[in-house]
C-alpha cells in the first residue's frame, strides 16, 4: 500500500496550500458512488468528528465530511469493507483476496501513515459490521448470519493485528446508512432511531406489511415481475438450496459472493453452480445494482481464471464488462479471445 501524499508534510495538506490534483473530481465522483450504493455496504464509514473513510475499487480515501479527498492509498487487491474511528483517527480497510491474499490495513487518519497491514483469519467479504476503538488500539469483526438481520460472529483484534480472546466487548457498531438517511432528512439520528424502533415494535410479528408496500413499490416503479413460468422456476431453483422463494435481489447477490468466497478458498462444481445461480436470478430485477453486479461477475472470473477454465473466465468478464463498461477486465478479455483462438 503506497501513500500518494507521502511527500506533503500535515501543515500543507491541512493549510489549504496543497491540494489533490482532480480533488474536486473525485469529490463528484465519490458522491454519486455513495448516493447510488445501498447503505448496508461498507464502503463509506463517517465519523463523529467529520472525517470520513471510503473506497473505490483498490483505492482507499480518506475524506471529509463532503467527500472532499485529504489523501489516498493504494492497494493491490480490491476493498471489501472499510471503517473509522469515532474520532475520526484511525481508519480501517480490508481488502478482498489479492496478490498478497486478504489484507487489513489500518492507517492514521491524523497523517495518513500506515498503523499496521496483515492477515486476520476474517475473510473481508463476510464483514457486515466494523468498529475501531482507537483510544484501546483495539478493533472488532462482525460477521452476519443474514444481510443485516443478526451477528453470526464478532471476533476482535489490537492494532498489532493480535486477536483478543474473547473479543471485547465494543462500541455500538455505527449505523453508516442511518447517519446519511438521518443527513438528508435534516434530523438528529438518535430522533430517526426512536422513529424506527417505534415502527418495528408496532409490526413486530406481522409481515404483511412488507408484502403491501413490496407490491405498492413495485406497481410505482413500473415493475410487472416475471411471468408465472419463469417465478416458478426461479422457485425451484432457490428450493434446489433450500432457500426461501422471496429473497431480494441484493439478498440473493449476497448468497453468490458467499459462493464466491468459497470457490476462492476450494473450488467446487457446486458451489460454482450456486454462485451463477444466485448471480442469474438476482440480475433479474431490474432495479438491481449494476455496477456490484459486474464486480461480482469479474471475481468469478478472476476465479475461473485461477482454476485455468479460460472459456469460462472470458463469459464472466464479458457479462461483468456488459453490465458496466468501465470494468477493469477489457485487457483481460482480448488476453483471453487471443490465447482461446490461438
Amino acid at each position: 500500500m503506497g501513500n500518494t501524499t507521502a511527500s506533503l508534510t500535515r501543515e500543507q495538506l491541512f493549510g489549504g496550500g496543497v491540494t489533490i490534483d482532480g480533488a474536486a473530481e473525485i469529490q463528484s465522483e465519490l458522491r454519486d458512488r455513495r448516493d447510488k450504493k445501498p447503505s448496508s455496504e461498507l464502503n463509506f464509514a463517517p465519523s463523529k468528528a467529520g472525517r470520513v473513510a471510503c473506497f473505490d475499487e483498490k483505492r482507499c480515501y480518506i475524506t471529509d465530511g463532503e467527500l472532499k479527498p485529504l489523501a489516498y492509498f493504494d492497494a493491490d487487491a480490491y476493498i471489501a469493507a472499510c471503517g473509522i474511528s469515532d474520532d475520526g483517527s484511525v481508519a480501517l480497510y480490508m481488502t478482498a483476496y489479492g496478490p498478497s491474499g486478504e489484507s487489513t490495513m489500518l492507517v492514521d487518519a491524523n497523517t495518513f501513515s500506515t498503523i499496521a497491514v496483515g492477515a486476520v483469519q476474517v475473510s473481508a467479504n463476510t464483514v457486515r459490521g466494523i468498529n475501531v476503538d482507537s483510544a484501546r488500539k483495539k478493533f472488532t469483526l462482525f460477521t452476519a448470519k443474514k444481510r443485516e438481520t443478526g451477528w453470526s460472529e464478532k471476533l476482535g483484534f489490537t492494532f498489532a493485528l493480535e486477536p483478543t480472546a474473547p473479543a471485547d466487548k465494543p462500541q455500538e457498531i455505527p449505523d453508516y446508512g442511518g447517519m446519511r438517511t438521518a443527513e438528508l432528512m435534516e434530523i438528529p439520528h438518535k430522533e430517526l432511531e426512536a422513529a424506527r424502533k417505534k415502527a418495528m415494535d408496532e409490526v413486530d410479528g406481522d409481515d404483511s406489511w412488507e408484502k403491501e408496500l413490496d407490491a405498492k413499490n413495485r406497481a410505482k416503479a413500473g415493475i410487472d415481475g416475471p411471468d408465472a413460468e419463469t417465478l416458478e422456476r426461479n422457485a425451484e431453483r432457490l428450493k434446489r438450496y433450500e432457500e426461501k422463494t422471496d429473497l431480494s435481489p441484493y439478498e440473493l447477490l449476497e448468497k453468490a459472493q458467499g459462493c464466491i468466497g468459497e470457490l476462492k478458498e476450494t473450488y467446487t462444481e457446486q458451489a460454482e453452480q450456486k454462485a451463477v445461480d444466485y448471480l442469474s436470478l438476482s440480475a433479474l430485477n431490474p432495479k438491481m445494482s449494476t455496477y456490484q453486479l459486474s464486480n461480482a461477475y469479474k471475481e468469478l472470473g478472476q476465479i475461473y481464471d485461477q482454476n485455468d477454465l479460460k472459456q469460462k473466465a472470458l463469459d464472466a468478464y464479458r457479462e461483468g464488462l456488459r453490465l458496466n463498461s468501465g470494468l477493469s477486465v477489457k485487457k483481460r478479455i482480448k488476453q483471453l479471445e487471443k490465447e482461446l483462438n490461438a
